[in-house]
């Protein structure tokens, strides 16, 4: 009985990780179905002998904060209905690392293959976009060329920051030589470059922007932390470099970085509040005038949206909440809930027994440079994807006094 209460917990586990990776960008029913199936899978698994890891580490449940802040911002919030629908999305920030933290431990291999299936995903997603873009080059070009995005299959940032994290963690996955098998090498490193390329093209400044300092990040640190400082200035260079590069011979990054001078002269000149950059200019004003008036706990996260949005609010006519993650946060919940946010949504960062921990900094740093021009947390694909890929680097642990190399070779001889 013991051992078929693994095995269902286990094939559950396995199964909703492979659905969920395609339903992010197709389904959200089946996301939220996903979500659910983890719940079981982490409810079955102590059934089978009542223990939890020894070396799970308590870092995760902090995460439960970010949806006690908003169950906190509830005392201040008079829109109910609003308070309960931010509950309600923030509910995965409890179940999810509850779930994850009861689970046993993971292998690397698993962990690998999983990225390696979001990986496929996001290029058999890619393929079909590649020729409709080029069918339609003209079109789409007068599209950037008036700030409007090209057609995604979910929202354009959203897409752009999942194809980022795509491509750095497969860069991050070949770095660890180990890892990757030289079989899969060759098709895990055209596939990257298949979606870099394609990222160009769509030309979204927040993916693009995270997947060039990710990349900086991750090999730039090896560099330094070997004593390489001249690769490091290569690389810093050859990425400059490349940046321009694309600049000038892709058409749409042209394009897009016209679109976004003229936005920025046109604010300059009168305000351009019919521009997009423009537009977040003005709701990270106003957002900030709102928080001043409410410094310590905010106006409530159940009254954000009126007190901005509503017929009295200063963003009436433009209709758009801030996008800054963390000023959002302030705006409803104060200098006290942006404080509680930050201390749960990073609290994952100070756990020092994950084998890939590299790899989980690179998805926060993917995140906290979205937070800067988005509210990332505020959409459910994002917060799924963000809080599934953070549980699963969290599984694949290294026990106290074994370093993450010789713990990482252990896993690959038991598999």
């Amino acid at each position: 009985m013991r051992l078929g209460t693994a095995t269902i917990a286990d094939t559950i586990l396995v199964g909703a990780s492979v659905l969920i990776l395609p339903s992010f960008l197709f389904s959200k029913a089946i996301t939220s179905v996903c979500l659910g199936l983890f719940v079981i899978a982490g409810a079955l698994y102590p059934l089978n002998d009542g223990r939890i890891s020894t070396h799970r580490s308590y870092h995760g449940l902090l995460l439960t904060l970010v949806f006690g802040v908003s169950l906190l911002s509830g005392w201040n919030s008079t829109d109910t209905s609003e308070w309960i629908h931010i509950l309600i999305l923030r509910l995965p920030f409890v179940l999810l690392p509850l779930a994850f933290w009861v689970m046993p431990d993971q292998s690397t291999d698993r962990l690998v293959r999983v990225h390696l299936h979001l990986l496929l995903v996001l290029v058999v997603a890619a393929i079909p976009q590649l020729f409709f873009f080029f069918h339609h080059l003209d079109t789409h070009l007068e599209m950037l060329s008036r700030g409007q995005p090209i057609s995604t299959p979910i929202e354009h940032v959203k897409y752009s920051m999942i194809n980022a994290y795509g491509v750095i963690s497969s860069a991050y996955f070949l770095s660890k030589r180990e890892s990757i098998s030289a079989r899969l090498r060759p098709y895990i490193i055209g596939g990257s470059l298949l979606l870099f390329v394609f990222m160009h093209l769509l030309a979204v400044r927040t993916g693009l922007g995270i997947c060039y300092v990710s990349i900086m990040a991750l090999y730039g640190w090896q560099y330094l932390k070997s004593g390489s400082y001249i690769r490091f200035i290569a690389l810093f260079t050859g990425i400059l470099a490349l940046a321009v590069t694309a600049y000038s011979v892709v058409p749409s990054i042209k394009h897009k970085v016209h679109y976004m001078l003229y936005d920025w002269r046109m604010w300059s000149e009168n305000g351009g509040v019919s521009y997009a950059d423009s537009e977040r200019i003005i709701s990270f004003r106003a957002a900030l005038q709102v928080w001043l008036d409410h410094p310590w706990w905010g106006v409530g996260a159940g009254d954000v949206r009126e007190t901005l949005l509503g017929p009295e609010g200063p963003l009436y006519l433009l209709q758009k909440l801030p996008h800054n993650q963390f000023l959002l946060t302030l705006t409803g919940s104060g200098l006290i809930g942006l404080l509680l946010f930050t201390i749960g949504f990073y609290g994952l960062l100070w756990s020092r027994n994950m084998t890939h921990r590299g790899l989980l900094l690179l998805l926060y740093l993917n995140y906290t440079l979205s937070f800067m021009v988005e509210n990332s947390l505020e959409r459910s694909v994002t917060t799924a994807f963000f809080l599934f890929f953070a549980m699963w680097i969290a599984l694949v642990t290294t026990p106290d006094g074994q370093t993450n190399t010789a713990y990482h070779q252990d896993w690959r001889k038991a598999d």
